[in-house]
């Protein structure tokens, strides 16, 4: 997917979600001669993700912004761009990645890989981080990152990064929260700690998968010290 495509997608998406509930959702589905069951996704960020997906593959979507735009006429519906077009695994409907890309902390999201560190399937590769050596890691394996000085913004998004991942390719809409989370933690000494206690849970509410991602994060030393007694104890539960 080119990132014109991918940033085209995200407009769409976000536009529907904002101006459509799901229950308009269906109906255009209908209005498209859509099986709206035959979408897969129960929450509404979902269904529509996968019915971008469904019509991109098909050539649809131009059919789509047309019925957007007359049932919305007061908002500004982007036509499909002309080079518009969907990654090989994604057109064949094989994949299960977001068809949206979000750019968080001055990474980039999209799909199963982010910008900076490189995520493919069980291999996470995390890049060099300022006096730290990155490492290779597999599945079960855990990320062992030393950072010796203090930590700066650009090496924590580095250290968010597989997190994002994790929860992007669980539930996108859950990665606002890894974003919060993540300027708790950049807030150092003076960060809420009940306030990570709690975003913890949510995350990992929304995206199990995020379970590991989460306690691997806060194995840092720079991260660790900035947790409290409630973050800790939802990170011992965690561990369990």
């Amino acid at each position: 997917m080119t990132t014109e495509s991918a940033s085209y997608l995200a407009e769409l998406h976000q536009l529907l979600n904002q101006s459509f509930n799901l229950e308009e959702i269906n109906t255009l589905c209908l209005q498209l001669n859509v099986d709206h069951e035959s979408i897969a996704g129960w929450e509404k960020p979902a269904r529509i993700r996968e019915l971008l997906l469904a019509l991109g593959r098909n050539g649809r979507l131009p059919a789509l912004v047309s019925l957007a735009q007359a049932e919305r006429p007061h908002l500004t519906w982007p036509p499909v761009p002309t080079d518009f077009q969907l990654p090989a695994a994604l057109a064949s409907g094989s994949a299960s990645a977001p068809a949206t890309q979000y750019h968080v902390y001055g990474d980039m999201v999209q799909g199963d890989k982010v910008g900076g560190d490189k995520v493919e399937g069980d291999k996470i590769t995390v890049g060099n981080i300022s006096n730290a050596q990155g490492i290779a890691i597999g599945r079960g394996a855990k990320a062992e990152v030393t950072i010796q000085q203090g930590v700066s913004g650009a090496e924590l998004n580095q250290l968010f990064a597989p997190l994002l991942a994790a929860v992007a390719r669980a539930d996108v809409t859950a990665v606002p929260k890894v974003q919060a989370l993540k300027a708790e933690v950049e807030k150092g000494e003076e960060a809420d700690d009940e306030k990570m206690a709690d975003l913890i849970g949510e995350i990992v509410d929304v995206a199990p998968a995020a379970v590991e991602g989460v306690v691997n994060l806060f194995t840092n030393s720079v991260v660790a010290k900035v947790a409290g007694g409630a973050t800790n104890y939802v990170l011992k539960r965690l561990r369990k």
